[in-house]
């Protein structure tokens, strides 16, 4: 939804929450030109027709039928999965992904690039970073993918704490 408004407003040159089944149209029309997979322009069309069903339901306006169909050609099965031998090499990758290193492992200059990062990301000037700063992130990284960071990191009570948010 967030692109066909987007698009939309581009249109009307201007905000509007007041989408008619031209711009659907138009829309639709863009998007059968457009690069974009069966799979993501048959998404994007049931979510315009779900906004214009909920509108007919809300608001009593007429329902939309758009002029240009699309059929998701790939069927049920997605082309590329993850076989049995795979999900171990992606979940490391993906634990892997934007971890914070240790300390006593950087030089000055990446030691100064991760405190500009944790100084972005904690909104805090960089000279006020420290260890507890990067163990946040860190902690909160692997809660993200379901890790107990007082177990990966053996830290149980400042980690403990910090999830708990009373540090």
């Amino acid at each position: 939804m967030d692109q066909f408004y987007r698009w939309v407003w581009k249109q009307e040159e201007g905000y509007t929450t007041q989408v008619t089944q031209d711009h659907a149209n138009g829309w639709m029309r863009d998007l059968a030109q457009s690069d974009y997979s069966s799979t993501n322009q048959t998404n994007c069309q049931k979510a315009v027709k779900m906004l214009f069903k909920w509108q007919e339901h809300e608001y009593g306006s007429s329902g939309w039928e758009p002029q240009i169909t699309f059929t998701d050609r790939t069927g049920s099965n997605p082309r590329d999965y993850i076989t049995s031998d795979k999900p171990t090499k992606v979940r490391d990758a993906a634990v892997e992904y934007g971890n914070i290193p240790e300390y006593s492992n950087l030089n000055v200059a990446e030691r100064g690039r991760w405190k500009q990062y944790l100084a972005q990301r904690f909104e805090k000037p960089k000279e006020n970073i420290n260890e507890i700063d990067g163990v946040g992130a860190a902690c909160l990284h692997h809660r993200f993918y379901d890790f107990r960071c007082s177990e990966r990191l053996g830290l149980s009570e400042l980690l403990s704490e910090l999830i708990e948010g009373t540090v």
